[in-house]
């Protein structure tokens, strides 16, 4: 695990967060929507952590059960 100070890093990993998480929306908002002193001050309230993985391990639920519809969600 390695904490993340540079300011630069931070704000770069908030902007592609927010536009990832905004996507969706009929008017995505974006990170300097925001005043810029405000943003400065958030991002001065972040902490980075970076944890860099060494595997991943995934489960995949196969079931009959249950109704169509919901199935086709899961």
């Amino acid at each position: 695990m390695r904490i993340v100070e540079n300011r630069a890093w931070l704000r770069g990993l908030v902007e592609r967060l927010t536009a990832r998480h905004e996507a969706g929306s009929a008017e995505p908002w974006k990170v300097t929507d925001a005043p810029a002193d405000f943003v400065e001050q958030m991002l001065g309230a972040i902490v980075g952590i970076e944890i860099p993985l060494t595997r991943l391990v995934g489960k995949w639920k196969v079931s009959r059960t249950g109704r169509r519809p919901d199935r086709d969600g899961w």
